[in-house]
């Protein structure tokens, strides 16, 4: 899976795109905090869950480092790997 954030008007959303069934899920954010994130991605995570699938990798550009030790509370504790400082992930950039 890969996740980045996106904006309409400066309004943040979370994307969200399975690389195996391409399954694309965007949530409204608040604001930008980690806190904020890792609550819309925990409910996505969770909803995949549900549904049978098992997240093992999530990729995302760096600025979503302050996930890394959140990631461990999740069941199955997916792996969150970061693209490098001033990178963007690019199979989630073609997507918005």
């Amino acid at each position: 899976m890969a996740m980045d954030v996106f904006f309409v008007n400066k309004i943040p959303f979370l994307l969200t795109l399975s690389r195996n069934i391409y399954f694309t899920t965007v949530t409204h954010l608040a604001d930008q905090k980690s806190g904020t994130i890792f609550k819309a991605f925990s409910s996505i995570y969770k909803y995949y869950c549900e549904h049978g699938f098992q997240i093992t990798v999530v990729t995302a550009d760096n600025g979503f480092r302050p996930l890394v030790e959140m990631m461990y509370n999740l069941p199955g504790a997916p792996r969150l790997n970061l693209t490098a400082p001033d990178e963007h992930e690019p199979y989630i950039e073609q997507r918005t």
